[in-house]
């Protein structure tokens, strides 16, 4: 809503933000990867947590002074931000709980956590929009960072990924630092491109590859959600009842996206990785299903906010177990790196999206119609993970081939 004040009329200019909040995942989530792999990992997320607080100032001052030019900046900035937060905050889990029921479970808290912050701050975000103002919801967003950070910090211990596998290496590796040089910053450079052949090389060796691109199918239609969200939400000529419908779809997503992992772990076990890729494949095909209903729901905003529900239970299924496949499989010391590229193409992938529903919605596309393709899309996807599930490819071909990674040092 607040692009929607500074900016014309235009799903294209939605899309252009969506991409300024989606791209920097592909440039800068390889390096939160090699953070998480070579750095303790809790005191990286509480620099970054300070870093994003500091960060989100800048939408006030877009709004202050209705510059795109600012928000799109800052945009591109704290999604920076969150594409090296992600991987770090996903690769510590199974360090505070290495046991694999127990990891199953905190993935599942986690994002029952992230799903109860979107019902209760699309309420909130909604009622503060057309009430107090959007600054209001911005300035909630920066304490939320900072009490994030202060959390992090009562957390005891040292995450370093190298102490978790060679004690010795550590040793080593903390020995070895020194200030900042010209020298220093070739040696990273060198570093940097070494782990990141290895992930590859991980990747292509490791028979599991092609599952980092499990997020990527349900993220695209993500993309097409940017787009359409709002116009499903939208009143003529009454923004405080858009901002406030806007808030209800966003937390009929977060009741979808607590109900969904919960669903998924009855019918899963992490000593079968195969269930988790087959939870993926399910998770796809709830969400044609409601994607199609959508597509046929025009007009009826409750029956347009229970599909939504639907659709959210099928996407979270796949977010979390998808996760939950690569920190089964994946060598501790290369989960960063490997996560970080999952999350890659999964950003890619909804910024693609976007821009697509963007430009069929500016070319006279109705709603239904857009919905309808998402739909489409969405069965392709089920049907090429469903026959890769069924002829005992992805986690299948994995237990035959274990490759561990080297790590190298920053």
């Amino acid at each position: 809503m607040a692009l929607r004040s500074m900016m014309p009329e235009s799903s294209r200019a939605i899309s252009g933000l969506v991409f300024t909040k989606t791209l920097p995942n592909v440039l800068f989530s390889g390096i939160g990867g090699v953070f998480a792999d070579a750095h303790d990992r809790r005191k990286a997320m509480i620099a970054l947590d300070l870093a994003s607080a500091f960060v989100v100032l800048g939408y006030l001052v877009a709004i202050s002074t209705k510059s795109s030019t600012i928000l799109y900046a800052t945009s591109f900035a704290r999604s920076s931000i969150v594409a090296m937060y992600d991987p770090i905050t996903k690769s510590i889990v199974p360090m505070l709980v290495p046991k694999d029921e127990d990891l199953k479970k905190a993935v599942t808290c986690n994002a029952t956590a992230w799903s109860s912050m979107l019902i209760i701050g699309g309420v909130i975000s909604g009622k503060a929009a057309a009430h107090l103002g959007v600054e209001m919801c911005f300035v909630i967003d920066i304490l939320t960072y900072l009490a994030s950070a202060y959390i992090m910090s009562m957390v005891r211990g040292d995450f370093y990924t190298l102490k978790r596998t060679d004690a010795n290496d550590t040793e080593s590796y903390v020995a070895q630092q020194k200030p900042l040089s010209i020298s220093s910053i070739s040696r990273a450079t060198v570093s940097f491109m070494t782990m990141a052949f290895e992930t590859m090389k991980y990747l292509w060796n490791c028979g599991f590859g092609i599952l980092i691109f499990l997020k990527s199918s349900g993220s695209f239609v993500r993309g097409f959600s940017d787009i359409l969200n709002p116009t499903f939400s939208k009143i003529e000529g009454n923004d405080r009842a858009s901002s406030q419908r806007l808030g209800i779809i966003y937390s009929c997503i977060g009741i979808g996206c607590i109900i969904g992992p919960v669903l998924a772990n009855c019918g899963t076990d992490m000593a079968k990785p195969r269930t988790l890729q087959k939870a993926c494949t399910i998770g796809l095909t709830v969400m044609a299903a409601a994607w199609l209903g959508i597509s046929t729901a025009q007009g009826h905003f409750f029956l347009i906010c229970l599909l939504t529900a639907i659709r959210a239970i099928g996407g979270s299924i796949v977010w979390v177990n998808s996760t939950l496949l690569m920190q089964k499989l994946c060598s501790g010391n290369i989960l960063g790196r490997v996560l970080a590229l999952e999350f890659a193409f999964a950003m890619l992938s909804e910024a693609i999206g976007a821009w697509t529903a963007a430009s069929l919605q500016d070319g006279g596309t109705s709603a239904s119609t857009i919905a309808f393709w998402a739909a489409l899309a969405l069965c392709t996807f089920s049907l090429f993970w469903g026959t890769l599930y069924i002829f005992h490819y992805g986690t299948s071909t994995a237990a035959n081939r274990v490759v561990i990674a080297p790590l190298y040092g920053m």
